[in-house]
């Protein structure tokens, strides 16, 4: 069952039948989704507007984009990832994954927010800051 990009991990999981003791799934899914990550928010053409600052928030990415990476994200998986995204064709093969768009999206967002610091705990002064969001352990991180 699909549910909506911005819902939270839990109903993620829940959606696609990952429990608690199955978390290190979650983490293994989240690490793969990152080269395609990297690759959808630090290359120029992938911006509505390539003259925007790197790397893009959600909405700058063009569509194409995100629907290349969700792509990539599937036929990348490993064998013991594959078995979740492949749940993400609700719409039968040939659609859009939305298991794969809401990890990407949800990277995407987590990276948003690290970048800017919306909400992030003051900055450590003995660290020099360095504070970020880790989205992987849904924590902050200094």
């Amino acid at each position: 069952m699909a549910i909506p990009i911005s819902s939270s991990k839990a109903a993620f999981m829940q959606a696609i039948g990952l429990t608690e003791s199955q978390d290190w799934l979650y983490v293994k899914m989240m690490r793969e989704v990152d080269g395609p990550y990297r690759w959808i928010c630090e290359n120029p053409s992938n911006a509505i507007d390539p003259s925007q600052k790197t790397p893009y928030r959600w909405a700058d990415i063009r569509p194409e984009a995100k629907d290349t990476a969700a792509t990539t994200i599937v036929q990348r998986a490993s064998a013991d990832t594959r078995p979740w995204f492949s749940k993400g064709y609700s719409a039968g093969e040939g659609q859009r994954n939305w298991v794969a768009m809401w990890c990407l999206y949800t990277m995407v967002r987590n990276r948003d927010n690290r970048r800017d610091n919306v909400g992030a705990p003051a900055a450590n002064s003995v660290s020099g800051g360095g504070v970020f969001y880790d989205q992987i352990r849904d924590q902050w991180r200094g």
